[in-house]
């Protein structure tokens, strides 16, 4: 598994969740089955580190455990297009 790394373009930090992704490559792997979207962790302190594991672990149980869509806690759901 490989991060796609500095090929997607700036982070986003604001609730983007009502616009078009304008990334294609981002687009583009969203699609993928295999592909886990996940932020940049900058911080590498102990009690940061210990703290992004254990909420990544927790936000990944559910999913492993079947749960898809509305019924996770942490997700992100494509927009739906406005007809228009």
């Amino acid at each position: 598994m490989e991060p796609i790394g500095s090929s997607v373009s700036s982070p986003r930090f604001d609730d983007r969740s009502d616009r078009v992704i304008t990334d294609d490559l981002l687009a583009r792997h969203m699609t993928f089955p295999n592909v886990l979207i996940a932020s940049h962790q900058a911080f590498l302190t102990d009690v940061a580190l210990d703290n992004i594991w254990s909420s990544t672990v927790a936000n990944l149980r559910p999913f492993i455990a079947g749960c898809r869509g509305k019924a996770l806690d942490n997700v992100v759901l494509p927009a739906v297009a406005q007809a228009g």
